[in-house]
């Protein structure tokens, strides 16, 4: 059967076929992608800490959790559940989240590869929403 009988298709535009195609094989329609994620959806506030050290004990160092000092402003016991951003001068990028508070004035943050021990001593982003 004939996709043109009875169908009138003076509306459709002249790139778009008769099943929805452009001229290059591909669909017209754009699809859904879901929510907002990323960066689109995270707020533009975030506080700069400086990472301290790793995670430890006393014969054991745990290399997915790093200490950050965020300083007076803020309550560190609001920032759990918040995403955290360390940039590398070359452009690498790993990505954490705040999982405790620890002490007065830092967090604890486990990235999702292991923290390389030259970010040691540098700054740290804690995106919050």
């Amino acid at each position: 059967m004939s996709p043109a009988i009875g169908r009138d298709y003076s509306a459709i535009p002249s790139c778009v076929g008769v099943f929805g195609r452009d001229s290059r094989g591909t669909s017209a329609r754009k699809r859904y992608i879901g929510p907002r994620v990323g960066a689109c959806a995270m707020a533009k506030n975030a506080i700069r800490g400086i990472i301290t050290s790793f995670r430890r004990a006393k014969r054991v160092q745990h290399t997915h959790e790093t200490i950050v000092e965020i300083g007076e402003g803020t309550e560190p016991a609001t920032l759990v559940g918040a995403k955290a951003l360390w940039t590398l001068e070359g452009g690498v990028r790993i990505l954490g989240r705040v999982v405790a508070p620890h002490g007065r004035g830092a967090v604890r943050v486990r990235w999702r590869k292991g923290f390389p021990p030259q970010g040691i001593g540098t700054p740290a982003e804690i995106v919050v929403k």
